[in-house]
C-alpha cells in the first residue's frame, strides 16, 4: 500500500460551514518540497466525510504533489502506518474494533503487530 498526498481545497465556505466547491490549490513548490524532501510524512485528517464516506482509499483520483511519500494517517478514528501491502493500524480510537475500522476505511488494513 502506497500512499500519496493531494493537494487539494474546498472553496466557497458558506457562514454555515457548506461546501460549496472542490479546487485545486495554486501551484507551489513548497508542497512538492516537503513531500519528496522530508525523511518522514505524516498526514493528519478526518477519517470520514460528514456523509460517512472514508477519506481514505485505495487510489487517490486527485493531481498529486507527491506519489508514495507519505509514512503514518492520523485521523480521528486511528493512527495508520504505510506499508507496502496495506495500512498497519497502530492504534484506534473510541473503543473500535479492527472490524469495524475495516468497514470503515476504503483501503486494506492490518493490525500493526501482524507480520
Amino acid at each position: 500500500m502506497f500512499v500519496d498526498g493531494p493537494m487539494w481545497r474546498l472553496e466557497g465556505i458558506s457562514p454555515t460551514g457548506i461546501r460549496e466547491r472542490l479546487t485545486r490549490l495554486p501551484p507551489s513548490v513548497g508542497a512538492m518540497d516537503l513531500a519528496i524532501g522530508a525523511k518522514k510524512v505524516y498526514v493528519m485528517m478526518e477519517h470520514l466525510t460528514k456523509g460517512g464516506v472514508s477519506k481514505i482509499v485505495a487510489r487517490c483520483t486527485y493531481p498529486l504533489p507527491g506519489i508514495r511519500c507519505v509514512d503514518r494517517i492520523v485521523t480521528d478514528l486511528a493512527v495508520l502506518d504505510v506499508t507496502p501491502k496495506a495500512l498497519a493500524v497502530v492504534e484506534m480510537f473510541g473503543g473500535l474494533s479492527l472490524d469495524e475500522l475495516m468497514q470503515l476505511t476504503g483501503a486494506p488494513l492490518r493490525h500493526a503487530s501482524a507480520h
